[in-house]
C-alpha cells in the first residue's frame, strides 16, 4: 500500500515539474526597449531577438526588481517559450561593480580627475565606444601599460560592468590608484554632458549619409579657409541664442567642432546643446584640424548657416507623414495595431485602429491579417516596438511608430516626433 501511495505522490511530482524541467531554456542579451506597464521587454541576442515577458511570480538576481531593467543592459533569463514570447522564470544581471581595491567616484570627483589629465578608459565594447564617449576617454584595447602611471579612471555603460574584459583588463593595473565613474556613459548622458566622436567615425557617418547636423562653430573668416562638407555655421558666441534653429526632433544626432581639442568653444557650445536635451550630442576629437590630417574632404568658401535637417527612420518605423496619410485615406492594405491597455483605447483612438494589448497581443497573432502591413503605435513608441518584435518574430510584415501620441477627452489627437 505504502509503494502505491509513493508511487502516486511521485507520479504528480514529476507530472507537476517535468514541464519546467524539461522545457527550462536559458537566454543572454541585451535590452532594446521595455515596457514596465506591459510588463515585456525586448532582447538582442547574438544572432537573433527575444520577447521577454515577466510576472509577479519571476524571480530577479543581481537586481532589485524590473525598474532596474533598462535599454542596454546585459540580462540572462531563464524560462521557458510560450507562443513568440519567453516567459521568465529567473532575470540576472551583472550586479553593481564593486571591489575592495577600487574606489568609485561620483560625477562631480570624476569631472575633476578628468580636469586633472588622470587617464579616463572606457571599458564598452568597441562599436559603443566609436559611437560616442567620454571627451578624452581611450577605448580600453588601445591602453598601453605605463609603469610611470599612478592613478587611471575607468567606466562602463552603467554601475553594472557589463563588459567582459572587466577583469582581464584590471590585471594589468597592479599596483595602480584605479578609480571607477559609477555612473558610467549613461549618467553621463542624462546629467546632459556631451560625448566625443573620432574623426574616422564622423567620416565614416558621412559616406553613409546618416542624418545629422554638422555644426562648425568657427568664425566667418575661419570657416572660408575650409571646413567639412556637409556642415553648417553658427558661431560659438551665438549658438546660445540659437537654439529656434535646432531640430525640433530631441533625437537628433548633433556633431560639433573647432579648431582642434585646445579650442574651448566646441566644448561649450555642445554643452549649451547638450543641456538643450539633445542627447546625441558629440565633439569632434581634434576638430577640423584631425580630420583634415586624416585625409578627409576639407572645402572652402561660404558656408551654409541654415540648418536644413532631415529625419531619416529606419526601416522598422514608419515616418509620420506617412502614417498621417494612413489615418487620411485608410488604405485597406494596411492594419493600425493599437496595443494600449482597453482602457487607453477606449478614451480615444485612431479611426480604424484595432486595439490588441501588448499583454494579449502574443496570443491573438490568429486573429491578424498576414497579408496585410501592419503599423504598430502607443503614447511614446515603448510598447509599440515590442509590438514590433512580437508580430516579426511571428512572420508578419510590420512597422512600428515611434512617436508621442495624445487623445484629449473628445477624441481629438495629436502627433509629434
Amino acid at each position: 500500500m505504502r509503494k502505491r501511495v509513493f508511487a502516486s505522490v511521485l507520479t504528480l511530482l514529476i507530472i507537476y515539474f517535468l514541464p519546467s524541467l524539461v522545457f527550462s531554456e536559458v537566454i543572454t542579451g541585451v535590452v532594446d526597449v521595455h515596457s514596465k506597464r506591459a510588463g515585456m521587454f525586448a532582447m538582442k541576442t547574438e544572432n537573433s531577438f527575444e520577447i521577454v515577458s515577466y510576472s509577479e511570480g519571476t524571480k530577479f538576481l543581481n537586481i532589485k526588481d524590473e525598474t532596474e531593467i533598462e535599454k542596454d543592459m546585459l540580462i540572462t533569463v531563464e524560462g521557458r517559450r510560450d507562443q513568440v514570447v519567453f516567459i521568465a522564470e529567473f532575470i540576472t544581471s551583472k550586479p553593481v561593480f564593486q571591489k575592495p581595491y577600487i574606489t568609485s567616484l561620483p560625477r562631480d570627483s570624476f569631472k575633476k580627475e578628468l580636469k586633472k589629465g588622470t587617464p579616463v578608459v572606457d571599458l564598452r565594447p568597441l562599436e559603443a565606444f566609436q559611437q560616442g564617449h567620454i571627451p578624452g576617454a581611450i577605448h580600453f584595447s588601445e591602453y598601453k601599460k605605463d609603469d610611470n602611471l599612478n592613478r587611471i579612471v575607468f567606466y562602463c555603460r552603467s554601475e553594472r560592468c557589463d563588459s567582459k574584459e572587466d577583469t582581464s583588463f584590471l590585471e594589468k593595473l597592479k599596483g595602480v590608484n584605479i578609480f571607477f565613474y559609477q555612473e558610467g556613459i549613461k549618467g553621463w548622458v542624462e546629467s546632459k554632458n556631451p560625448l566625443e566622436i573620432s574623426p574616422e567615425e564622423l567620416n565614416r557617418k558621412i559616406k553613409l549619409g546618416d542624418s545629422m547636423v554638422l555644426l562648425d562653430i568657427r568664425t566667418k573668416e575661419e570657416t572660408a579657409k575650409g571646413y567639412i562638407p556637409g556642415a553648417v555655421n553658427i558661431p560659438a558666441d551665438i549658438v546660445e541664442y540659437a537654439g529656434y534653429r535646432f531640430p525640433t526632433y530631441k533625437n537628433a544626432t548633433i556633431i560639433v567642432y573647432g579648431t582642434d581639442d585646445a579650442d574651448p568653444r566646441s566644448y561649450k557650445a555642445a554643452n549649451t546643446i547638450a543641456f538643450w536635451r539633445y542627447p546625441n550630442t558629440l565633439i569632434l576629437k581634434g576638430g577640423i584640424k584631425a580630420y583634415a590630417e586624416k585625409g578627409y574632404q576639407v572645402t572652402k568658401g561660404d558656408i551654409p548657416t541654415e540648418i536644413k535637417y532631415k529625419r531619416v527612420y529606419a526601416s522598422n518605423t514608419v515616418p509620420l507623414d506617412r502614417f498621417r496619410k494612413y489615418l487620411d485615406e485608410n488604405p485597406g492594405n494596411v492594419i493600425i495595431i493599437d496595443v494600449r491597455d482597453h482602457e487607453e483605447y477606449e478614451k480615444g483612438h485612431f479611426p480604424g485602429a484595432e486595439n490588441y494589448p501588448l499583454d494579449e497581443l502574443p496570443f491573438r497573432l490568429d486573429e491578424i491579417d498576414k497579408h496585410k502591413e501592419i503599423v504598430t503605435h502607443c503614447v511614446s513608441g515603448i510598447r509599440a516596438k515590442i509590438g514590433y518584435y512580437i508580430l516579426l518574430k511571428a512572420g508578419y510584415k510590420v512597422r512600428c511608430l515611434l512617436a508621442s501620441v495624445g487623445f484629449d477627452d473628445s477624441g481629438v489627437y495629436t502627433i509629434s516626433d
